[in-house]
């Protein structure tokens, strides 16, 4: 039995519960939270007769304590996306499995600092992206070889966010502040990189673009160009105490006189991917040249391969937006056909099409989100032990994705500014 804690309390926390709970192998016990009494009013909510298979949740303040203590086996963090390394540094540190929302890191350095850790201290880490474990995905990889050689794929994930209103009023909320190495990219666009890298590998060369939030009158003040990073910088070269864990994330002051708004967050964009040699060379124009990835350290890992259909090359575009909605489903085009697939991030229709148009339904189910794929692979990959596992070439191939695109777009981290790692455990 496993032995796990989560490390937030926020919404995502009790949607992954709903599915955890129920799979065997997991044992629920422990709540991490900066506030003592917002772990005791969430602990509550899964404290018998609330939740029969619950037993007493143990409440945590310090994370070195939580980190040092040997009855428990695992964590799942769901803080802010710029407090994943540091959090899932320490617990890796001393021996503690991590299931990492995702973005696992606002960067692949800092990835790869993980990863070096994981395999010293023999714990797993895993990204939790849970829509690559259903039976959605599943559906979509194994007919691909129907297509014939690949041609084109439109990947697309577009919902207005329930904040954007609040954005828009002069009211940042965690979702669109980029001090917490958030925005589309990082928040929703990632569902359709991971999913491009899962079925294809990484492209050979991607271009960027985003739409921007700065221009839209507010009622605030601007967040500063560079927030205060010296906590960030005493976790990476120290341990990552409670001292580098903010009591409250970087939030942006706010009056009543009427301003532009400069977050310098990204509420949509477009990644065009190339596989394949592109054409021509882009020396005409250097700034218009397709960009190649960065040479991947993920050969050491053994990922599922990627399936060989694409005979020659094909063209990947991805759509993302947290400021508009999407009806269109996502579609891969090959000689002999399409599967499309809708997803809300939850894939829950997939078709096929044959050259004649004739329509087959691969997969149909109720919207609804099941993270209980995720919960599987993180409990098979404890139990077969292997730090090395291919999971981590897919996150790696993302993250390079990611960053190269963000680096075209112009969308920079407090969390980038860090040239180096200096490994805190060793």
């Amino acid at each position: 039995m496993i032995r796990f804690a989560t490390i937030g309390t926020g919404n995502i926390v009790d949607k992954f519960l709903a599915s955890a709970l129920a799979v065997d192998g997991l044992r629920y016990v422990a709540v991490y939270s900066r506030s003592a009494e917002t772990a005791a009013a969430f602990a509550g909510k899964y404290a018998p007769p609330a939740c029969t298979a619950c037993p007493p949740l143990r409440i945590f303040t310090d994370p070195e304590a939580l980190a040092a203590d040997t009855d428990i086996d695992a964590v799942y963090i769901a803080s802010p996306n710029s407090f994943h390394h540091d959090q899932a540094a320490l617990f890796l540190s001393r021996g503690k499995h991590v299931l990492c929302e995702k973005p696992v890191t606002s960067n692949r350095r800092e990835l790869e600092h993980l990863i070096a850790l994981s395999e010293k201290h023999g714990a797993i880490l895993l990204e939790a992206m849970w829509t690559a474990y259903t039976p959605g995905f599943a559906a979509i990889r194994e007919n691909l070889p129907r297509l014939g050689p690949i041609r084109r794929v439109d990947l697309r994930y577009c919902q207005y966010s329930s904040r954007y209103d609040r954005y828009k009023a002069g009211i940042v909320d965690n979702a669109f502040n980029p001090a917490l190495s958030n925005g589309a990219l990082m928040d929703i666009g990632v569902y359709c990189v991971h999913t491009l890298v899962r079925l294809f590998g990484a492209p050979d060369a991607v271009k960027a673009d985003a739409l921007f939030l700065d221009d839209v009158p507010q009622a605030a003040q601007p967040l500063p160009d560079r927030p205060d990073t010296s906590t960030a910088d005493a976790a990476i070269a120290g341990h990552p105490t409670t001292a580098a864990w903010p009591a409250t994330p970087p939030q942006v002051n706010h009056n009543t006189e009427t301003a532009h708004l400069h977050t310098g967050i990204d509420g949509a964009g477009t990644i065009l991917a190339h596989y394949g040699k592109p054409h021509g060379d882009g020396q005409h124009d250097p700034h218009q040249a397709a960009q190649p990835i960065a040479a991947s350290t993920a050969a050491r890992f053994a990922p599922h391969p990627p399936l060989d259909t694409a005979a020659d090359s094909f063209l990947a575009t991805l759509s993302y937006a947290k400021v508009s909605d999407s009806r269109i489903p996502s579609e891969i085009q090959g000689e002999d056909g399409a599967i499309t697939f809708m997803a809300n991030p939850y894939i829950y229709e997939v078709c096929h099409y044959d050259r004649n148009g004739h329509k087959e339904t691969l997969y149909e189910t109720p919207v609804r989100r099941d993270m209980s794929g995720e919960v599987r692979r993180f409990i098979e990959l404890i139990e077969n032990g292997d730090a090395r596992h291919g999971e981590l070439a897919h996150s790696l191939a993302a993250m390079a994705l990611m960053d190269e695109a963000r680096g075209q777009m112009g969308i920079r981290f407090p969390a980038d500014a860090h040239n180096t790692i200096r490994n805190p455990h060793g």
